[in-house]
C-alpha cells in the first residue's frame, strides 16, 4: 500500500474526491476529508490479478477550490 499524503494549510474542512483509474489492479477510497491544519493519508492499494504491467491514474480534486492534482 502506497500512502498519499494530502495537506490542508486551511483553517476549514477540505473534502477530496479521488478519480481513479487503472482497471482492477488499483483501488482506493472515492473520498477523503482532511480537517483544519491536518495531513490526512490516501491509501493506494496495489493489487495485480495475475503477472503482468499495469498502469494506473489518481486525481485527488478539491472541489471547493477547483484544484486537481
Amino acid at each position: 500500500m502506497l500512502q498519499v499524503p494530502v495537506v490542508n494549510k486551511s483553517s476549514q474542512v477540505v473534502h477530496v474526491t479521488a478519480d481513479l483509474r487503472g482497471g482492477e489492479a488499483f483501488s482506493g477510497p472515492k473520498d477523503l476529508m482532511v480537517g483544519p491544519g491536518q495531513t490526512a493519508v490516501y491509501p493506494l492499494t496495489f493489487r495485480a490479478p495475475w503477472i503482468g504491467d499495469y498502469v494506473g491514474n489518481l486525481d485527488l480534486n478539491f472541489p471547493a477550490t477547483g484544484i486537481c492534482s
